[in-house]
């Protein structure tokens, strides 16, 4: 297979080998599915107890549509 390279640019992978950065992609791939999954529940049961806005340790989420199918997220 035929490789594209530009030798003026080095990323962090650069040394990892091609094996390697396909195991890392699908490693990744799966993490940030399992996270959009994880997300979409909780977000699922913060409209379900009709939420508008929570606050935690670290969190706040605002419910920022009437329908409440969006929410925000602030840091601490």
């Amino acid at each position: 297979m035929a490789k594209a390279t530009n030798l003026s640019t080095t990323s962090r992978f650069h040394n990892v080998s091609d094996s390697v950065l396909a195991d890392m992609l699908g490693q990744a791939d799966a993490v940030l599915k399992g996270a959009e999954a994880e997300c979409k529940a909780l977000k699922d049961e913060f409209k379900a107890r009709s939420l508008i806005e929570a606050a935690g340790e670290h969190f706040t989420v605002t419910a920022y549509r009437a329908d409440r199918r969006a929410a925000r997220y602030h840091g601490r």
